[in-house]
């Protein structure tokens, strides 16, 4: 019977396979769509989601999540491609939040490696790690009153961040 040889670079997959458990595969990630939301499973279960808006010829997202337990994998990254990909298949344009959290920023800095990113003009730092596009007085003025963070309140506003389909040359 042949033995496998156990490296530093495989032996936590070869411990996973020897105690029966399912490696973290992002390539099974998937997106169910209802609404305004796209549900993020990934192995079949619904592990986040992405919050959106059509206006005109954009897609805004407004609002991502992805439980804490599958956060870091690269879950997320695919579900964004996929969520883009379409979005840009379609036609439309994808825009960004208004307002980006620090973990919001490192997103889209990896899908600069995916796609053209273009990052507004009136982007600005205002706080370690968050970009927006809005004014101080705007954030004051649409600042929820709830301890609870909604995105909703952005909904509208310039995004952040700005990808957009590839226009095809006439001959």
């Amino acid at each position: 019977m042949a033995r496998e040889i156990v490296t530093s670079e495989n032996r936590d997959s070869f411990m996973k396979k020897k105690l029966g458990i399912e490696e973290e595969n992002p390539s099974k990630v998937y997106l169910e769509d209802e609404d305004n939301i796209s549900h993020i499973f990934h192995n079949g279960k619904k592990v986040g989601q992405i919050e959106h808006q059509s206006k005109d010829n954009m897609t805004q997202i407004l609002r991502s999540d992805i439980e804490k337990e599958h956060q870091n994998k690269g879950i997320g990254s695919e579900a964004y491609k996929q969520f883009i990909d379409r979005a840009l298949q379609s036609g439309k344009s994808i825009g960004s939040d208004s307002i980006l959290t620090e973990h919001g920023e490192g997103l889209w800095k990896k899908l600069h490696k995916h796609y053209d990113v273009k990052k507004s003009e009136n982007a600005k730092w205002i706080h370690p790690g968050r970009h927006t596009t809005l004014s101080k007085e705007d954030r004051e003025r649409l600042r929820p009153k709830a301890k609870d963070y909604d995105s909703s309140y952005l909904s509208g506003h310039e995004p952040v961040y700005q990808i957009h389909p590839k226009k095809h040359k006439k001959d």
